[in-house]
């Protein structure tokens, strides 16, 4: 087949799926790709993808000069196609593959994945009554289900805040005396709800929430570097807290005992790449995944901490506008796309172009940095933010940084999210690969898949720390 039909054929295929994307616009990105490679036919195809990523490889080196992330690594699988960018440093040994990342909310993910899974098992409903499940939360009534935790429909209040509490126990009081403020059609994220969640997916199977995790998702998925405890070896890899005993930069994981259904994960890139790609491979998990709620700021009416990528998107007055852009995905992305984000400033995404599964992720260690390195942050940021408007509200520092100490040992918690914009850094990449690599990428492949008995993976590691000292 001629490289004009390959791609004559590839832009019908693909502007069906994609619901924000012109013909006209994935022509222009694919006449770049051709231009590529009619230009390099003498070279392989991983100097081809190197040719392909190099605006790319720009961009982190720019977001890493003009921040002071320690560390930020960015992947991206196509098929068998893997190309890995990372530099900086993880705590104090240069940032590598094996770096396994504090990935906060993440976590809920793979919350919700477990309780999906549980359900599907018949361990309980969308409809079943929390209370009913687990007495121990008896003040939040009886109408509080499965279905509005997972939706994050809920909006919930303790007696004291849990990460204030003295010790565990006394966190896990304030926890299980929770109750529930309002239940309805108006979407409130909250950390709550899936620590609920955690509590009753442990009582109703008489399982530890490890125990789970490793049963349904980490064997079944062959996940090998995701942990919520880290082994003593591993410490070293851990990266994205400041607490350089692995713990995690969330205080109320820590004072529950070091994880919750809404924190508390540590994995590897590639672990993340190859959970989120199950994810969108198990039709019994994604079906609905995909379809927005109008209510739910853009995000999935089937697991409320994940965003979706919408044709259409309805605002609180009632105004229907484009989804375009409203979500961490590029204008040429395809309709079966979910991404989920972490306050440490890491994001995950899959996405499914007809059969392809692409993965992507967009991961920072900005909350490694030190007390001081912070400090001297978010005065530079006030200094932004007084420069454009004098009587601005500035940052204050006291709710950035902070500092609790339970069974005489120090935890810290650093919130980069005001002092590091996510959608002019991560999120900026994770852009342009959809607008301009992943298309590149997918003819790249549909080209060589064309080519008798070529079944070669393809993995592509550049160091841009390195390659920037240069």
């Amino acid at each position: 087949m001629t490289l004009d039909k390959i791609i004559e054929e590839f832009t019908e295929e693909y502007t069906e799926r994609a619901p924000h994307a012109t013909k006209e616009e994935v022509k222009e990105v694919l006449k770049q790709a051709e231009s590529i490679l009619k230009s390099n036919k003498d070279k392989t195809p991983e100097e081809i993808i190197n040719i392909m990523i190099e605006e790319c490889v720009e961009d982190l080196n720019a977001i890493l000069e003009s921040t002071r992330t320690p560390g930020i690594l960015s992947e991206l699988k196509v098929d068998n196609i893997d190309i890995c960018l990372l530099g900086g440093k993880s705590n104090k040994d240069s940032l590598t593959k094996e770096a396994l990342f504090d990935i906060a909310s993440i976590t809920k993910l793979y919350t919700e994945v477990l309780a999906y899974k549980l359900i599907n098992e018949k361990a309980f409903s969308l409809k079943s009554k929390i209370e009913e499940l687990d007495p121990r939360f008896s003040k939040v009534g009886n109408n509080l289900t499965v279905e509005d935790i997972l939706r994050f429909l809920v909006s919930f209040r303790t007696n004291g805040r849990i990460e204030d509490a003295s010790t565990k126990e006394e966190a896990e009081e304030r926890l299980f005396t929770i109750e529930v403020v309002q239940i309805g059609q108006k979407y409130d994220y909250n950390d709550m709800g899936l620590m609920i969640m955690k509590e009753v997916m442990e009582k109703v199977t008489n399982k530890s929430f490890q125990e789970l995790l490793e049963e349904y998702i980490l064997r079944p998925y062959g996940l090998k570097n995701t942990y919520l405890e880290v082994p003593e070896d591993k410490i070293h890899l851990v990266a994205g807290t400041p607490n350089q005993n692995g713990s995690v930069n969330d205080l109320k994981a820590n004072v529950l005992g070091g994880y919750s259904g809404h924190a508390g994960i540590r994995a590897t890139s590639q672990d993340l790449l190859d959970f989120t790609s199950h994810v969108m491979e198990d039709e019994k998990i994604n079906q609905g995944l995909f379809i927005p709620n109008e209510y739910m700021n853009n995000r999935s009416n089937k697991m409320g901490n994940a965003y979706v990528n919408p044709k259409f998107f309805k605002k609180a007055d009632g105004e229907i506008i484009s989804g375009k852009n409203r979500s961490y995905f590029g204008s040429l992305a395809p309709i079966d796309s979910l991404a989920s984000q972490g306050s440490t400033r890491v994001i995950a995404r899959g996405e499914k172009a007809r059969k392809t599964i692409i993965t992507s992720t967009a991961l920072s260690n900005i909350a490694s940095l030190s007390d001081e390195e912070t400090l001297e942050l978010i005065a530079k940021k006030n200094e932004e933010i007084l420069k454009k408007d004098p009587n601005a509200k500035v940052l204050n520092p006291s709710d950035l940084i902070k500092v609790r100490v339970w069974n005489q040992q120090e935890y810290k918690m650093h919130d980069p999210r005001r002092i590091m914009n996510e959608d002019q850094t991560l999120g900026s990449i994770l852009y342009k690969y959809d607008n301009k690599i992943i298309l590149k990428l997918l003819l790249l492949n549909k080209i060589l898949k064309e080519q008798e008995h070529y079944d070669k993976d393809i993995y592509i590691e550049r160091d841009i720390t390195k390659e920037r000292s240069h």
